[in-house]
């Protein structure tokens, strides 16, 4: 098949980002005895990108739920307090499965960077999914702690199922600090880290499949797409 001058030019523009000192200079980094590419200059994970860019666009509206407006900076001031909370008051571990079982919202969002930051594999459980299904979830990935909204659960309560997790309520349409409070309620300490990110891929009545995901793998992903706007 002949190259088109269009794939010349896209070869390239890719070739001239990749060289050393530019904005992809591509790395290998061995895993499981395979070299991989890497883009040398990106965060090596999600919890290093969260700071870097929320200190880039601090000032920026980040999150608006509501009447709730939380610019990149102070959700991330948020979160790393609340990521405290999770390690000193909690003790979670590196690898440790918390799971999040509510509606989307703004404390949705700063809870799931928490998790990340204390190092946590932050898993979403499927909003819509009753109480069975929930606790199916739960016991699947082994949560240690579950943080829901009332409604969700209320579900898993009514399931009456012993699915092994220390449920914790959070609440919704309050600023981060007073919604999710109950994650200091036991101490806090300033510091956080990164492991993995589990998704899961959840549908109503099937056995899910769990995914996990090194973060640097996401690394490249998000830096195109950031870089892209």
């Amino acid at each position: 098949m002949a190259t088109s001058e269009l794939d010349l030019v896209i070869d390239k523009t890719l070739e001239a980002l990749t060289q050393p000192s530019q904005l992809l200079e591509l790395d290998t980094i061995n895993k499981y005895g395979v070299d991989m590419p890497i883009f040398k200059n990106a965060p090596q994970n999600v919890s290093d990108y969260f700071a870097y860019f929320c200190n880039e666009h601090a000032d920026k509206e980040f999150l608006v739920d509501g009447d709730i407006r939380l610019t990149f900076g102070e959700t991330y001031k948020a979160a790393r307090v609340l990521a405290g909370g999770l390690v000193e008051g909690y003790g979670v571990q590196k690898g440790d499965r918390i799971g999040i079982a509510a509606r989307n919202s703004a404390n949705w969002v700063v809870l799931d960077m928490a998790i990340t930051m204390a190092g946590g594999v932050s898993t979403k459980l499927n909003g819509w999914w009753q109480g069975d299904e929930l606790a199916d979830g739960i016991e699947d990935v082994g949560c240690s702690y579950v943080f829901a909204d009332y409604q969700r659960a209320q579900r898993l309560v009514d399931s009456k199922r012993d699915h092994g997790a220390e449920l914790l309520i959070f609440e919704h349409d309050k600023m981060p600090l007073e919604g999710l409070k109950i994650m200091l309620e036991k101490g806090v300490a300033q510091k956080h880290r990164c492991r993995r990110w589990r998704r899961k891929t959840m549908r109503p009545y099937c056995s899910p499949p769990d995914r996990p995901v090194a973060r640097r793998a996401l690394m490249p992903s998000i830096a195109r797409w950031c870089r892209a706007r």
